[in-house]
């Protein structure tokens, strides 16, 4: 995991593996020479998870080329509710922010069955 946390007008980037830290880089923002003086000096993951920041998707992309990137599930729940609201108004908005959303349920959406029908 990748990530950076703001301290006192200070950025601390972070590479954690869910157990340990394996390196930080101290910077004024998260911006590209932030994320390649951390980055440089870490071997190339499988994968790596990562908050949605451009300038580190950027990074990744140009130093571990082979690196798959997946996004926080905690940062798109953040994403979705930005644009959502907390309490939407609209009927889509209302059906996207519902339990039934989380579960895969739409009414929009046709409804497909669990296991495909045996054919032949």
């Amino acid at each position: 995991m990748l990530d950076g946390t703001y301290f006192n007008g200070w950025c601390v980037l972070i590479a954690y593996t869910g157990t340990h830290v394996i390196d930080w880089q101290w910077c004024d923002q998260e911006k590209n020479a932030s994320w390649t003086a951390l980055i440089s000096r870490i071997p190339a993951p499988v994968a790596a998870i990562v908050d949605g920041n451009g300038p580190l998707t950027t990074t990744i992309k140009r130093l571990w080329p082979t690196t798959r990137i997946q996004r926080c599930h905690f940062h798109i729940r953040q994403a979705a509710h930005r644009y959502l609201t907390r309490r939407p108004v609209l009927p889509a908005n209302k059906e996207l922010s519902s339990p039934g959303f989380r579960r895969g349920s739409f009414s929009w959406f046709p409804k497909q069955p669990r296991v495909l029908p045996r054919t032949g």
